[in-house]
């Protein structure tokens, strides 16, 4: 990964990705831009196309929250976890996921908003996520599957946040860890529109008129629910 400045955007994240089949730019946490490009798209091409879209990155920046800090004052929860602080006598930070909490004890002279207990907190926050993502994707995976009539190969959990899931060719089913944070209609539905890519690999009107008979019509109405949530741990929704 290379970071480079690019006028009218500021600092960017280039990678280059033989297996991308496009080029996309992300905005993640602390307002950072990253680009992924596929091997036959020139680096310069790379960074010209980022050039062109350096408006829209601008918006994008301007919308992105600050980070907001976890604390005790500030209670967060996941799906069956609650993020709890405690300073100690020690030296070091420890994280514990375990039991209904997240447990992140540290030394008396850090706060809480210090950026190491912050991290920290975030890496717990992360296992509890993986935690429940475990505990509950793979079932109901199996569940919709054999409802549906559809046959998969595998499926895989990973901490991505550039998207929710992905079905590859091979029929193996990827979801992110965070779909933990969704109500559970739109877990349904990701789990789902992923099952309906092992029949129909695109996103053109055939995909969603099947995907409309798999869920009862209204797909287009959850993918446009399913826009107000983001995968960064920051956004407490």
């Amino acid at each position: 990964m290379v970071l480079v400045h690019v006028p009218r955007v500021g600092e960017v994240h280039f990678r280059r990705n033989t297996k991308a089949r496009r080029l996309t730019i992300t905005i993640k946490p602390q307002k950072r831009v990253f680009v992924t490009y596929p091997g036959f798209v020139s680096y310069n091409s790379a960074v010209s196309f980022v050039e062109s879209k350096a408006e829209w990155i601008k918006a994008k920046l301007n919308l992105q929250p600050d980070s907001i800090p976890l604390t005790n004052l500030n209670p967060f929860c996941t799906r069956n976890h609650k993020l709890v602080f405690f300073a100690e006598d020690r030296l070091n930070i420890l994280v514990r996921v375990s039991n209904g909490i997240i447990c992140v004890k540290h030394p008396n002279n850090l706060n809480e908003t210090d950026s190491v207990v912050q991290q920290a907190a975030r890496r717990g926050v992360d296992l509890a996520y993986r935690k429940e993502a475990h505990e509950y994707l793979p079932e109901k995976v199996s569940e919709l599957a054999k409802r549906l009539g559809i046959v998969y190969s595998k499926v895989s959990i990973k901490r991505t946040t550039s998207r929710w899931g992905s079905c590859s060719a091979a029929g193996n089913i990827n979801l992110s860890i965070y779909l933990m944070k969704l109500p559970n209609h739109l877990i349904d539905y990701i789990i789902v529109h992923e099952l309906a890519h092992i029949k129909v690999k695109n996103h053109r009107k055939e995909f969603w008129s099947y995907l409309d008979m798999l869920i009862g019509g209204n797909a287009k109405v959850l993918a446009k629910e399913l826009k107000k949530y983001r995968a960064e741990i920051h956004q407490l929704v």
